[in-house]
């Protein structure tokens, strides 16, 4: 699903479009800030949408705050103390049960 659209709450009388999505059972939802993906390294290269979707990737059975721990530790260890210039939002959800 592909949508998007200016920061939420930056201006007044925009209108958004609406998108749905079907969660199955063990589905993940990762909503993200560009802070994530554009975070440096030392040497200036982003952690990317690869770099998020791995992480992602690799805890997905997992509950949902493990795996924002799994992104949290992937930033971590791939900015390596770099100065990062955006704000790191996660919101991450996991679908369970029926």
């Amino acid at each position: 699903m592909k949508g998007g659209g200016p920061v939420l709450g930056i201006l007044p009388t925009i209108e958004y479009q609406e998108y749905q999505a079907k969660l199955d059972e063990g589905d993940v939802l990762v909503i993200y800030s560009d802070g994530v993906t554009e975070a440096n390294n030392p040497a200036g290269d982003e952690f990317e949408i690869e770099g998020l979707a791995k992480a992602v990737i690799d805890e997905r059975t997992q509950p949902a705050a493990n795996i924002i721990g799994a992104i949290n530790k992937a930033l971590v260890s791939y900015t390596a103390g770099a100065p990062q210039s955006d704000d790191i939002t996660l919101i991450v959800v996991r679908r369970v049960g029926g």
